[in-house]
């Protein structure tokens, strides 16, 4: 028993917890916060895609191709779950496809550790000129 109160006495086990409990929290704190980006990443390539596919189901049709895919890229950043600061948005639509880009700061305390930037381009298919081709190329090869 003596032995015992000896180890206690000299305070090693306070020492010790003075280094494993701040190492601990900040450990924790560092899996959030990646958790918290790999999160904003993930929402952000999937509305990337969404924007793409909305601009490109839209292009041939009189209507403004550009502005819903635009009006879609915000209503995405809008409705984000976890919001930091908002990203700058980027959208191109033309008769070959989609591009889009969100670019942004996840955490502003962290400088640029954790810059987010997703991009996103969607080339248009047009099923009817692939099969004429495909079409065209079995005819020549028959031939």
């Amino acid at each position: 028993m003596g032995r015992k109160l000896t180890w206690l006495i000299q305070g090693s086990m306070t020492v010790e917890a003075s280094f494993i409990v701040p190492a601990t929290v900040l450990l924790t704190a560092l899996l959030i916060v990646m958790c918290f980006y790999v999160h904003n990443r993930n929402w952000y390539l999937a509305a990337a895609a969404e924007v793409c596919l909305a601009g490109n189901s839209r292009y041939d049709r009189e209507v403004d191709a550009q502005g819903i895919a635009e009006r879609k890229a915000e209503e995405r950043v809008k409705s984000q779950v976890m919001p930091a600061s908002r990203p700058a948005i980027a959208v191109t639509c033309g008769k070959r496809g989609t591009s889009i880009s969100f670019s942004g700061q996840r955490f502003s305390a962290f400088q640029d550790i954790f810059h987010l930037s997703v991009s996103a381009d969607v080339d248009k298919v047009t099923p009817v000129g692939e099969l004429r081709t495909a079409r065209m190329v079995r005819k020549s090869i028959r031939r």
